[in-house]
């Protein structure tokens, strides 16, 4: 088919670093589709702050949910009148609530019968989200999807899971592969390990699913001497809760803690002061934190949960699996592996090389010209 008009769209503007990249590498990449971005901001209303986007008060939600319904009206009436060949949402975020969107999208296809609907599928499941939930999350989702013709994931292993999950056809199912998350303007600074010491990173939103009581735990089992060669910090966003949980673990006070949301400026500071990136996560789809740290070119450690596996392409005579990855939820392992680190006996040029290797595949040209065949039916 020839596609001459896309509609991008984020209503709720969850993954708009990711909207934005994708849509910059889109116009760089197509000639004659026109395409229009969709995310509050940026061609839909806006409702919350800057400063409140990271608050996760009552008042703050419901403004959210008034927010996304007000854009769906607005994106239905756009919808209407421009007609879009194709219109692709990256997400569906009152899904997690409620089947409400069932609705809007019954609505949406009835008022645009001939676009066809694309849907981006980034986690296969809302994070955090227990059994009885996940019932009625995989029931309203199932209803969803019968209303989308094409759906983009970005792994081998998410294409099988949703499958598997949501009963969708096979041939429906495209991998686009996320891209390297490039900062403008910001420098990568290589591993320097100052003043003799391993520096540790772990960083983004800490919760029980991305582990950070694993890495608590591996540096709290180091012994005295190899305490002593490393500099630990774990900075992000944590409930207090869990914060507490972690610090009665650190009995030693040895890990520095910003438990906190930081700027990107400040964020992109304490990637470039780091030697090595932690991801010791029970599991994932696909980690914007890995994908960022590629472009930072750091020492990389991740617990070796499928998409990770797949994410990171080693060696095909798995000779670096050993340095990149430790037995998933097993601090033990995570502990020895770092100790590696410590007595400098991992392959660390080799790593390098291999991440500059994965900086180069996963580009956003990569992914938007994968987009643009999906979009032609040329895939």
């Amino acid at each position: 088919m020839s596609v001459r008009s896309v509609f991008l769209v984020d209503i709720s503007g969850k993954v708009d670093v990711y909207d934005d990249a994708l849509h910059d590498a889109l116009i760089r990449n197509c000639q004659d589709i026109r395409i229009r971005y969709f995310r509050p901001g940026n061609g839909l209303l806006n409702f919350i702050p800057k400063s409140f986007r990271r608050s996760q008060s009552a008042v703050k939600h419901v403004i959210k949910v008034i927010e996304i319904c007000v854009n769906y009206v607005f994106l239905c009436i756009s919808a209407l009148f421009r007609k879009p060949d194709v219109i692709h949402m990256q997400w569906l975020p009152l899904m997690d609530i409620n089947g409400i969107e069932n609705i809007i999208l019954k609505v949406l296809k009835r008022l645009t019968p001939k676009s066809r609907l694309v849907l981006t599928i980034h986690n296969v499941y809302p994070h955090l989200m227990n059994d009885e939930r996940r019932t009625a999350y995989n029931s309203r989702f199932r209803k969803a999807c019968s209303m989308f013709d094409d759906f983009i994931v970005h792994t081998n292993i998410s294409r099988n899971d949703v499958v598997r999950e949501y009963g969708l056809a096979p041939d429906s199912v495209h991998v686009c592969c996320h891209g390297v998350f490039v900062p403008k303007g910001v420098t990568p600074v290589p591993p320097a390990r100052k003043d003799g010491k391993l520096h540790i990173l772990q960083f983004g939103a800490q919760m029980y699913y991305k582990g950070t009581d694993l890495l608590v735990r591996a540096i709290a089992g180091l012994d005295e001497e190899y305490r002593a060669k490393v500099s630990t910090r774990i900075v992000g966003g944590i409930s207090q809760e869990y914060l507490d949980e972690c610090r009665k673990i650190d009995r030693n006070g040895e890990i520095e803690w910003k438990p906190f949301f930081l700027s990107e400026e400040a964020l992109y500071e304490e990637i470039n002061d780091c030697d090595l990136v932690v991801l010791p996560y029970r599991t994932i789809s696909q980690s914007g934190v890995l994908l960022l740290s590629i472009f930072f070119g750091k020492l990389i450690i991740c617990s070796d949960i499928p998409s990770f596996l797949e994410t990171m392409r080693v060696n095909e005579d798995g000779s670096l699996e050993a340095d990149l990855f430790f037995k998933s939820e097993d601090p033990d392992s995570l502990r020895s592996l770092i100790v590696r680190y410590i007595d400098h006996k991992a392959d660390e040029q080799a790593i390098h090389k291999h991440l500059l290797k994965l900086r180069g595949l996963y580009t956003w040209d990569s992914a938007a010209k994968a987009t643009l065949a999906l979009y032609n039916g040329r895939e």
